[in-house]
């Protein structure tokens, strides 16, 4: 199980968020994330105390290719450990049950 630390992610010291579909886009990207998964890798999500807020965009952009190509969230969900408080966690949840929505129905 690979680590991703999303505290990475904050490059200035005054800053505790993390935003952008193209940020969760690239972050996706240089982790070859996609083709980790078709591998049977699998990954914890690490989300420390520093970060405060982890906006929607972030989340749909990290995960869209992912649920293009998973198509369920509860096949995600199993991919992913997630490390971190229960509002994270709900958070995800309720991005990746959007995001399922959306790619039923297209």
């Amino acid at each position: 199980m690979e680590r991703l630390d999303l505290s990475l992610l904050i490059t200035s010291p005054d800053a505790d968020t993390i935003s952008g579909r193209a940020t969760g886009e690239k972050y996706n990207t240089e982790n070859n994330i996609l083709d980790k998964l078709t591998d049977g890798e699998t990954f914890e999500i690490y989300i420390d105390s520093r970060i405060s807020a982890i906006n929607d965009s972030f989340w749909k952009g990290f995960f869209s290719s992912i649920m293009q190509k998973y198509k369920s969230k509860e096949k995600v969900e199993k991919l992913f450990k997630i490390n971190s408080s229960d509002y994270f966690k709900s958070s995800i949840q309720k991005n990746l049950q959007i995001l399922e929505s959306i790619i039923v129905k297209s």
